[in-house]
């Protein structure tokens, strides 16, 4: 067992958190919090690295990109959870990503998507992500390990309120009983 390697994961305590809202790139961000394992209770976590990319959804994938460095944090920006296991807290702004992408508003539309990669950096330079963590790992509930998420953008939109519909389809073998009226 000690000739074993050991591991390391973020475990998402909180989040993702918000939305990136076409309309208000300025005031639009998406905040998580996660906490730290690994066989020394996360003190062996040197760091957590993050990358994006664009999937252009609108356009049929045609712009596209590949993963860029988005953020890094290194141990000295950790907290303690009320676990106390070393935690963070990250906040993406939607200006942020958009400029490491090199994109304006002009090259994004509402339904495109960002992917957000993480990987867990140990003390001994060893590098865990969603490519190389087992599957249990990443999506059972004990361990909820956080290397990886998709984010939308939004369009909101205001439809409150009552719609009158009115249909001329006679037709209602979906529904026998429905009244005509």
């Amino acid at each position: 067992y000690d000739d074993l390697e050991k591991g390391a994961f973020a475990r998402l305590l909180d989040g993702p958190n918000g939305s990136f809202d076409f309309f208000n790139i300025d005031g639009s961000s998406v905040t998580f919090t996660v906490e730290f394992y690994d066989e020394n209770n996360g003190r062996n976590v040197a760091a957590y690295e993050w990358e994006v990319l664009f999937i252009d959804r609108a356009n049929s994938g045609a712009n596209t990109t590949s993963l860029v460095p988005l953020k890094d944090f290194d141990s000295s920006s950790f907290g303690t959870s009320p676990d106390g296991l070393p935690s963070l807290t990250i906040t993406f702004t939607f200006n942020e990503v958009l400029s490491v992408l090199g994109f304006t508003r002009d090259d994004i539309n509402g339904g495109d998507q960002f992917e957000f990669q993480g990987t867990v950096v140990k003390t001994n330079g060893k590098r865990y992500s969603s490519t190389n963590t087992g599957v249990n790992v990443v999506s059972s509930a004990p361990f909820s390990g956080f290397f990886q998420f998709r984010q939308n953008i939004v369009c909101p939109s205001d439809l409150g309120g009552e719609y009158s519909v009115y249909t001329t389809y006679d037709q209602h073998d979906f529904l026998p009983d429905f009244p005509e009226n």
